[in-house]
């Protein structure tokens, strides 16, 4: 029912949302393709299986303005209950994308960087180092993306003022 929840989305949007139907490539090739169909001077990027806080994206602008950022991103919590939850390690929690940013302003490095599926990014970003690698079918793409933009100077950082809940299906936190 994508097409239908778009409609009324576009509906409220006063034309600032599209729909546009890739061409079922995977994950990569359709970030490019909303890359090459948008406009806008800042594109932010969302995954599907999250649930944005509804300030969410001023508070990614209101830092990329702060700090001067071309690209940002926030706070990623699991939407899992709490007692499955404590009982999965630091690794595991980062591996199914869990993003935790303390109580401050946080400056990107090699290790902690903004991620695709939560981030607002400047387009002269991909001006200057082009588009996601469509070598990387099923992730890191974004990883790729955002270490070329730290190689050319592109300053980023993170907030713990812009926060989403990525939602887990319960069969990726059992054993098998």
């Amino acid at each position: 029912e994508t097409r239908e929840v778009v409609g009324e989305i576009i509906k409220r949007s006063q034309g600032l949302v599209r729909y546009v139907k890739g061409d079922g490539k995977g994950y990569t090739c359709a970030l490019n393709r909303g890359l090459a169909e948008s406009h806008g001077e800042w594109l932010a990027l969302f995954d599907d299986d999250e649930l944005a806080d509804p300030d969410w994206l001023k508070e990614l602008y209101a830092f990329a303005m702060d700090i001067g950022a071309q690209c940002v991103g926030g706070c990623r919590k699991l939407e899992i209950p709490e007692d499955i939850r404590s009982k999965l390690g630091p690794v595991y929690r980062g591996l199914i994308g869990e993003v935790l940013v303390e109580d401050m302003v946080k400056k990107c490095n090699g290790r902690l960087l903004p991620i695709g599926g939560h981030m607002l990014i400047k387009r002269a970003v991909f001006d200057a180092v082009g588009v996601f690698d469509e070598a990387f079918l099923t992730g890191g793409c974004d990883r790729d993306l955002v270490l070329r933009a730290m190689a050319s100077g592109f300053k980023m950082g993170l907030t713990p003022r812009a926060v989403v809940r990525h939602i887990i299906s319960p069969h990726r936190i059992t054993p098998e």
